[in-house]
């Protein structure tokens, strides 16, 4: 890749170069239907052992082309989230590998193995995982282990990226059982996350949800305390025991799945500009398909060189 190849360049006494890593605001993150249609898919058991099968590390290390931390919460780690963070709370619904674990809940759910295969209401599981980028792309392959994971613990499982069209399509119809991508949905406090989920933006699974609700979650207890948040400024004393609540609620249903915190290397050549953001002066997002890119344009100078 690109970056390890510079990474390499600059480690060797490339000096033309800066390397500035961000962290993304989408955690990559597994998607799962939660439709009653979609048979195990709707058991919250289900989905936590889907969540006890997701290698946080090898994703972290091996495949994502930065070493990344997994994700604890379902919201970037920057500083600014640190206030929504309740360890105690995380702790009951850790974000661990623990295969033991998911074919323990998966047999508490009554998806039990029967001659290698897993079995629910007499059908045998079968899930495919998709994602909206290319088979070179590192979500790409997270779908890939993913299937893997299910197919150790007798769970028939694919992985397939699809076009960017035909993704919306089956996403916004509710056409798919896991998909392999990210969550952005926190800006300014975890009730946009919550309330993106609540049970009055379900529509049946083959209609179009216009991207709300798209794992079709019907949840009591996440669209109680989102309904009370709404009322609520994010910052007084009475939102504060909503917000651990809501967290609580969330982890328990786990429509969507976070795995890693993401980072990007963004890479510029300072041979004929400097004043690039780096590691230690990041004065703006160095994302280039991002609109505050153009105050770095704004910002570089050349140097004169040709």
């Amino acid at each position: 890749m690109i970056y390890q190849q510079l990474q390499s360049a600059v480690d060797g006494g490339y000096d033309s170069a800066v390397i500035t890593p961000m962290l993304d605001p989408c955690p990559s993150s597994f998607w799962i239907n939660c439709d009653p249609s979609r048979g195990a898919l709707a058991l919250p058991k289900v989905r936590l052992a889907i969540s006890a099968l997701v290698d946080r590390a090898k994703i972290g290390t091996k495949i994502w082309p930065l070493k990344v931390d997994p994700a604890v919460y379902p919201w970037p780690a920057y500083t600014y989230n640190d206030k929504w963070n309740r360890p105690t709370i995380a702790a009951k619904y850790p974000l661990t590998y623990d295969v033991d674990k998911a074919k323990r809940l998966l047999d508490e759910a009554g998806c039990t193995l029967v001659n290698g295969k897993r079995m629910y209401k007499g059908k045998a599981l079968s899930w495919e995982v998709i994602t909206p980028v290319a088979q070179s792309e590192p979500e790409y392959f997270i779908a890939q282990l993913m299937s893997q994971q299910l197919q150790a613990v007798g769970i028939s499982s694919t992985a397939k990226a699809l076009s960017s069209s035909i993704y919306s399509d089956r996403v916004n119809k509710g056409q798919f059982d896991i998909r392999s991508e990210w969550l952005c949905a926190e800006v300014y406090d975890p009730w946009q996350i919550y309330s993106a989920f609540t049970s009055d933006k379900y529509k049946p699974i083959g209609v179009s949800d216009n991207g709300a609700n798209t794992p079709r979650l019907k949840d009591k207890s996440l669209d109680a305390v989102s309904a009370k948040l709404a009322k609520l400024s994010p910052d007084g004393a009475s939102a504060k025991p909503l917000y651990d609540e809501g967290l609580e609620a969330w982890y328990a249903a786990s429509p969507v799945v976070p795995e890693i915190q993401k980072k990007f290397a963004h890479m510029f050549n300072t041979a004929f500009w400097t004043g690039w953001p780096t590691p230690e002066h990041l004065y703006q997002v160095p994302n280039n398909w991002w609109g505050q890119f153009m105050f770095v344009i704004g910002s570089i100078t050349p140097t004169g060189k040709k």
